[in-house]
């Protein structure tokens, strides 16, 4: 009887380490697509080409864990990580279109600099 009650206890703690392990991984991911929107929500505007090619290093492997783990979520949590994976697209997409009016700005100014140069060279008199 001693020697079920050990069985029993020792099986009984190794499946409560597996839950534990298994929830933290699952819970781990979600703080951490939580912890990278913050991130992208308060720093992205600084952020350099590197800082991005990280970010996007971040999604890719807590995206993989959220798919190891897909059968453990509920559908709450589900749509709770959708909703985290939103924002942040939201928060890359507005910081590329910031990113992306800033060169085409510049684009222009370039452009309007060029064409003053070529007519001022057009009517220069010394030639």
């Amino acid at each position: 009887m001693k020697m079920f009650y050990r069985i029993f206890t020792a099986f009984f703690f190794i499946s409560i380490v597996v839950t534990a392990i298994s929830c933290n991984s699952k819970q781990d991911a979600l703080s951490r697509l939580e912890t990278l929107y913050e991130e992208l929500q308060q720093n992205c505007d600084e952020y350099s080409a590197d800082d991005w090619d990280a970010v996007i290093a971040e999604m890719n492997d807590i995206d993989d864990v959220l798919k190891q783990n897909q059968s453990d979520y509920s559908d709450e949590e589900i749509k709770e990580i959708g909703r985290l994976k939103g924002l942040c697209l939201a928060q890359i997409a507005k910081s590329s279109a910031h990113s992306f009016k800033e060169q085409l700005k510049n684009v222009i100014n370039e452009a309007e600099g060029l064409f003053e140069g070529f007519t001022e060279g057009l009517t220069d008199s010394r030639r």
